[in-house]
């Protein structure tokens, strides 16, 4: 029809084609950092095989008792070490193309190829839906087949207003509950080492110490120092969280903050490793980069509001199921199906997320 970008007119409509831009333009790219960073640290293991995903970790040390001379020793077995363990899960995508797509596709007439990089197109875009995996629920109903994320390990029952951080974590992680004397019951914090060795860092967000709630637009950059402090356990950059990641709201509302205060030090620019990775958007707080990420959720699995996650990325893994010549996070098969006269795209990835331990690892959340 002449003026619907065929032609003004209908005898220049019969005669014109478009001018096709010979190039497909994706619209579907979003800001996930999380991976970068797992694959800088050398932290993505291939060649994985098994019946399950299993570790060893120590919650206790051996006890300091006074020497007594002449005395007799007592000697006796000392249990110091737990078992934690994940199953496999999984993640899948198909495509067909059939034989008379692919012969109309075929010629000069195909302003654009959209089926000879077909499968590189299906391995760019489920790298951007892998991003959102991160923050999942994997013991949640409905998540049986998916990576167990950090929200794995960030359920909290009742919360105490005045209590800063979760006044009880109530999940289970890799087996092992998170509840802060899962495994010594009566453990006391600040003396007994057993205490939180399994419980991650929830900062709640909405702490009201008396005087009314403290929102994260207004505090955001004491919750982050609080998260940061809690999950830091050593001397060692090892030892320490090393990434915040944020919904971008709660980003900008940080940046707002950091603005207005000249006592808080952020380091914008190259010198921050994601900057360098090609992420512009994050700055470095108390020596952790803070950024944003599109895959996290506003809220969690109970509604609570999130703002964003902290990570030790030393003690975070990705571990891929399948042979050790592997070397790519998608497997891929393409086949002949002549039954239906078409190719078929199966791409799949096995494997799961290993958080070492959930204590390095932070929430920030509004808790009610």
């Amino acid at each position: 029809m002449p003026g619907q970008g065929i032609g003004v007119s209908e005898r220049v409509a019969k005669a014109t084609i478009s001018m096709w831009l010979k190039k497909l333009h994706t619209e579907t790219i979003q800001n996930y950092a999380l991976l970068s960073v797992i694959q800088k640290k050398g932290n993505v293991n291939y060649g994985g095989s098994g019946g399950e995903l299993r570790w060893v970790f120590q919650y206790r040390d051996h006890d300091l008792d006074g020497h007594i001379d002449g005395a007799p020793k007592a000697f006796k077995r000392k249990k110091v070490i737990e078992n934690a363990n994940l199953d496999w899960r999984g993640y899948e995508s198909t495509e067909v193309i059939t034989l008379k797509e692919r012969e109309q596709q075929s010629g000069e007439e195909a302003m654009i190829k959209i089926f000879g990089a077909r499968e590189k197109m299906m391995r760019e875009g489920l790298m951007r839906q892998l991003g959102k995996e991160w923050y999942v629920d994997g013991n949640a109903a409905g998540n049986a087949e998916r990576f167990h994320g950090v929200e794995s390990m960030m359920s909290s029952g009742v919360q105490t207003a005045a209590d800063d951080l979760a006044t009880l974590p109530n999940d289970t992680y890799a087996g092992v509950s998170t509840a802060y004397g899962s495994l010594k019951s009566n453990a006391v914090k600040g003396v007994d080492e057993e205490y939180g060795v399994w419980s991650p860092v929830i900062v709640n967000t909405n702490v009201n110490p008396g005087g009314g709630n403290r929102a994260w637009a207004d505090f955001a950059d004491e919750f982050m120092r609080l998260g940061i402090i809690e999950a830091s356990y050593g001397t060692t950059s090892t030892d320490n969280i090393d990434l915040i990641l944020l919904t971008k709201t709660a980003y900008r509302q940080f940046l707002n903050i950091a603005d207005d205060k000249e006592r808080i030090n952020i380091m914008r620019g190259a010198d921050v490793e994601l900057v360098s990775l090609g992420f512009k958007n994050f700055v470095n707080f108390d020596g952790v980069q803070v950024g944003w990420d599109f895959g996290i959720s506003a809220t969690d699995p109970a509604a609570n509001v999130v703002h964003g996650y902290g990570f030790n990325c030393d003690k975070l893994y990705l571990k891929v199921l399948g042979g050790k010549d592997r070397k790519t996070l998608w497997g891929s098969k393409l086949t002949w199906n002549d039954d239906y006269a078409s190719d078929r795209i199966y791409l799949h990835l096995l494997g799961n997320l290993c958080f070492e331990s959930p204590r390095h690892f932070v929430a920030f959340k509004d808790l009610n």
